[in-house]
């Protein structure tokens, strides 16, 4: 009886967040009218790069900003022959409180009218592991993380917002995950900065709308990227192209604060939310042994895990 209560609540809120919107669809977003230029941070890889990509074919001049200039010069020059389009990159480590940094991104993306902001730069742990003994596989990783994952989108939307406030237009998009609003048990500092990221974008999104802006939080499932080290897709597994390519449509087509993207992820989601609701206790050992078992292995596959390879897992 549990199961079937289990699978009509997912049903209905699959339709609801789907069907309902496409049997009786809203007037779509226009995305190039909310200004010239997009930003989009870790852009040269996996969803970043997908971003890039699906907002240049929409007609935005775009600007990437990422850890590595040849790729940032590779993937501009790309676009730009591509889709006709300006584009220019600005080399940044996030992982780093470097104000400098800021202060050249702060003058760059005040210099355009920037109509759509993509907070997509993140940075995960190398493999599973108990939070006290980061340090000792991956150097700096605590900080790292705080400053890749929440200092960067709080300060990119602090250089962004007052302009799109006085032109009463624009969009930011946030990209978290749908661990958040899940345990992640032995990567629990990502888990938490995720959770930060859901928190402050659905909030800024009330304080927002009322000038004209809309803050969209993605509660992303899985990808496959390089960041994950998957190359195969399926239905439940997206490239970063398809998953994007549809979490776009969905943020135009609808008004909501927040959205996995991907309907595949909306069921994956909802179901994991029943789960631990339901079944709290079995649901939390399990994860706690999935853990477990996958810290196991990938310590035995790793060759990042020695202390000078934390930069491993920043998407770029």
């Amino acid at each position: 009886m549990m199961f079937y209560f289990v699978v009509l609540v997912v049903v209905i809120l699959v339709f609801r967040k789907f069907i309902y919107r496409r049997i009786f669809p809203q007037k779509p977003l226009d995305l190039s009218k909310l200004g010239e230029w997009a930003v989009v941070t870790g852009a040269t890889d996996g969803i970043g790069k997908a971003f890039v990509e699906e907002l240049a074919a929409r007609g935005l001049n775009i600007i990437l900003i990422s850890r590595n200039m040849e790729k940032l010069e590779e993937v501009a020059r790309e676009i730009s022959n591509k889709h006709g389009v300006n584009a220019k990159g600005i080399q940044a480590e996030f992982t780093l409180q470097d104000d400098k940094m800021y202060e050249l991104i702060r003058k760059e993306v005040g210099n355009v009218e920037v109509g759509v902001l993509v907070n997509n730069v993140g940075m995960g742990y190398v493999h599973p592991e108990y939070f006290h003994e980061l340090e000792s596989h991956q150097q700096h990783i605590y900080q790292g993380i705080v400053n890749c994952n929440v200092v960067s989108a709080v300060r990119m939307c602090q250089y962004v917002l007052p302009a799109m406030i006085s032109r009463k237009k624009g969009l930011i998009i946030n990209v978290s995950s749908m661990l958040s609003e899940i345990p992640a048990p032995f990567i629990s500092l990502y888990g938490g900065t995720k959770a930060f990221l859901s928190k402050f974008s659905t909030d800024l999104a009330l304080e927002v709308e009322r000038h004209g802006v809309r803050v969209h939080l993605l509660r992303t499932g899985m990808v496959a990227t390089k960041l994950l080290k998957i190359r195969e897709t399926s239905w439940i597994l997206p490239s970063p192209e398809t998953y994007v390519k549809s979490a776009l449509t969905d943020i135009a087509a609808v008004k909501s604060v927040d959205s996995t993207g991907y309907i595949a992820h909306t069921i994956t989601h909802n179901i994991l939310k029943a789960m631990f609701s339901l079944f709290p206790g079995f649901s939390e050992r399990k994860i706690v042994e999935l853990g477990l078992e996958k810290r196991k292995l990938l310590i035995e596959r790793c060759k990042h895990c020695n202390p000078a390879n934390n930069q491993a897992l920043v998407s770029s």
